[in-house]
């Protein structure tokens, strides 16, 4: 999986899919950030103390995004 596009690519993309897809990326934003603040609060919740650093959290939040993201390329 390609991790970033270059910006021909995406003007091609945006003018292929139209204003439809300006709106489906950034409901995909929401759920991102959603996402994060409510793994943020389970972390904050559940995880000992000595693990509640600004590096652990980011840990979890980037490993629970490439699961999402994983399962959205299974998708597609």
């Amino acid at each position: 999986m390609k991790d970033k596009i270059g910006l021909q690519e995406f003007e091609e993309w945006i003018e292929d899919n139209g204003m439809e897809s300006i709106g489906t990326m950034a409901e995909l934003l929401k759920v991102q950030q959603e996402g994060a603040i409510e793994l943020t609060k389970l972390i904050l919740e559940h995880c000992e103390d000595d693990k509640k650093t600004k590096t652990y959290i980011f840990k979890v939040y980037d490993e629970a995004m490439q699961f999402v993201a994983s399962a959205l390329s299974k998708d597609y």
